[in-house]
């Protein structure tokens, strides 16, 4: 029977061999060192399978995002399923060939309607405060009429995205982009705020006037809750957005008017966050492969 405890400092084995599957002790074992059993070096699951190692971040900083979680926020049901047409499907991985009728999350039409409006009746601080709070399962649907210059860049033939709340934070209209920024995004000088934010101030200036600093205000920063845009946190399509007050409510106001019809959508079970195969652009994290733990497909 093999001991499940090191003979060293009796911690329990958490680590195993990736080649024979071995166990070992994570205090007392050398990374690098050779396998008791087979011999071969101790070589994590993801460097056999061509995964990027996540890579050190900062405080504050995201490298990856658990497509698993972001797939169970924003799909509420599976309604059924139907066998999807592909080019050379002999040779596609099973879970391309079919797709399923997903319902996102808050699709019961009344039941939303009467939320919506609760929320909307709010003041702006309690509105973006019952919004934090209800983060994780508030889906909100963006679409692209609020985004006019953005037309061609909502994919998979959506007509917008969908947005979880992240956090709240305090916003400004730079008087130079004319967006919306986090406070953060602007430079103090002298003391105060400036006008532009940190992008716009390093573009040489216009010839009309450049304005007033405006107020601060609440807002949201906001994160895909869609799979299939995950990994895009700066890009214009799918990224990370800030949304003011106004912007919420005019959102709210839209999710109202959607139909059931509207909130369901075909989907792959990789799409829905469940590939069954690792991906490209995966991210394998070095302590869970020294552990010897398997990704749930």
């Amino acid at each position: 029977m093999m001991c499940s405890r090191c003979d060293r400092c009796q911690t329990k084995k958490a680590g195993s061999c990736a080649g024979c599957g071995m166990t070992r002790c994570m205090w007392c074992t050398e990374v690098n060192q050779a396998c008791e059993g087979c011999g071969s070096k101790m070589a994590s699951r993801s460097e056999s399978d061509g995964l990027k190692q996540q890579p050190k971040r900062k405080a504050g900083h995201r490298y990856g995002r658990n497509v698993h979680n972001m797939g169970e926020t924003l799909i509420e049901e599976v309604k059924s399923v139907r066998r999807r047409v592909v080019p050379n499907s002999d040779s596609e991985p099973v879970d391309e060939k079919l797709e399923f009728e997903a319902r996102i999350r808050g699709w019961e039409m009344f039941q939303r309607q009467q939320r919506m409006s609760a929320l909307l009746n709010l003041g702006d601080e309690q509105l973006v405060a019952a919004i934090e709070s209800n983060r994780k399962d508030l889906v909100m649907f963006i679409p692209q009429a609020m985004f006019p210059a953005r037309k061609d860049e909502v994919e998979f033939g959506d007509k917008g995205w969908w947005y979880v709340p992240s956090h709240t934070c305090q916003t400004a209209a730079c008087t130079g982009c004319r967006l919306v920024r986090n406070l953060d995004q602007f430079e103090i000088a002298n003391g105060r705020r400036k006008a532009r934010c940190e992008q716009c101030v390093l573009k040489p200036a216009s010839k009309r006037r450049i304005g007033r600093t405006e107020a601060a205000k609440k807002g949201l920063v906001c994160e895909t809750a869609d799979p299939r845009y995950a990994g895009r946190e700066a890009d214009r399509s799918g990224g990370d957005i800030i949304l003011d007050v106004g912007a919420v409510r005019k959102i709210l106001g839209g999710m109202k008017t959607l139909t059931e019809d509207d909130m369901t959508v075909w989907l792959t079970t990789r799409e829905m966050g469940f590939a069954l195969t690792a991906e490209q652009d995966e991210l394998a994290e070095a302590k869970d492969d020294l552990e010897g733990k398997l990704t749930g497909r």
